[in-house]
């Protein structure tokens, strides 16, 4: 389904397209721009209340579907349901699927309910296509059951400026400030134009499944990536406190999970309680430098200033009234160089 429109005069912010999702099966994907090319100049604004766009390829897109589509201003999409089996979504992307958003705009995703695979603040590209994402991007989580949430693109794509993720409720298994990224742009490795300049990770609320990453999966963050912990549960905990026997609890990365990111800043405040915390990334991706400061919340287990397996290249761990288990300046398994 389009609201595809290629109009005449300029509106700018003036006029919004809406589209309203009140129940119903979409088979294929739901987008606010134009099919294969055309330019939308009005905002985009797009509320799912109940129903499903839930096939394996299906997606919720702000923008259009095609490399020659264009919005011109902002695009918003907001789930709004009590029940969230009420409302199940695949994917939902900001962005476009190939084409460009935002010239003039920004683009803003509120969760507020329902089942939902993955979250995207930006669009969705190819191996040969990466679309342009420009203007300020921000993901709320407010509630619902989300698989992944990502600041940035899937595939590969272009944003501009900063993508910001607000985790204030609901349950998610990763968080991520940057972009998927899973194509290489070239045969020796380097992943070019797939990540995001600068990226901010708010998490004040909120259940965190698996982890918590500043910067992409395996997509680069080619400027600074911070984590905000001010709440949140990362670990479920027996009536005593005490992790509940064979669960995992949820770490926080400054870096990504096999992305590589130019600076990380990763604060522990007022109102944390997190298990492991690292300034680096996971598995791969080196940072050059990391900054962890633990100011005023709890870290139940270890704070480390690299990565677990990635490495690192220069480490700040600072500490100011934070509770702690250990304090160490590389990485779980990885060394600073």
């Amino acid at each position: 389904i389009f609201f595809e429109s290629n109009l005449a005069i300029r509106p700018r912010l003036l006029h919004s397209l809406i589209i309203n999702m009140y129940g119903g099966n979409i088979n294929g994907s739901l987008y606010g721009g134009s099919n294969i090319t055309g330019n939308v100049y009005a905002d985009v604004d797009i509320n799912l209340y109940k129903g499903s766009v839930n096939s394996a390829t299906s997606g919720v897109y702000g923008g259009g579907k095609g490399q020659n589509t264009t919005i011109l201003s902002s695009t918003f999409i907001d789930t709004k349901t009590d029940t969230n089996s009420d409302l199940k979504i695949n994917e939902i992307y900001g962005g476009s699927e190939l084409g460009s958003v935002n010239n003039i705009g920004v683009t803003n995703i509120n969760i507020d309910g329902g089942i939902i695979g993955n979250v995207y603040g930006g669009g969705k590209g190819n191996n040969n296509v990466s679309p342009n994402t420009d203007g300020n991007i921000t993901v709320n989580m407010l509630n619902g059951d989300v698989n992944n949430i990502f600041g940035g693109n899937n595939i590969r794509g272009v944003i501009d400026t900063m993508s910001t993720v607000n985790v204030s409720g609901g349950v998610i298994g990763n968080v991520y400030g940057g972009s998927d990224g899973t194509l290489l742009a070239n045969s020796g490795g380097n992943i070019n134009n797939v990540g995001a300049v600068n990226t901010l990770v708010n998490i004040s609320g909120g259940t965190i499944e698996t982890a918590v990453y500043g910067g992409g999966k395996s997509a680069p963050t080619t400027g600074s990536s911070t984590v905000n912990v001010t709440g949140g549960t990362f670990a479920q905990l027996d009536a005593n406190g005490y992790l509940v026997t064979g669960t995992t609890p949820a770490e926080v990365f400054g870096g990504g999970e096999a992305a590589r990111v130019t600076t990380t800043n990763v604060n522990i405040l007022a109102g944390a309680n997190v298990y492991n915390v690292y300034g680096g990334s996971n598995k791969s991706g080196v940072v050059t430098t990391t900054n962890v400061n633990n100011t005023a919340g709890n870290i139940l287990c270890n704070s480390y200033g690299g990565g677990k397996i990635a490495e690192a290249v220069t480490t700040n761990n600072n500490l100011n009234g934070t509770n702690y288990s250990y304090v160490l300046r590389d990485g779980e398994t990885a060394y600073t160089t």
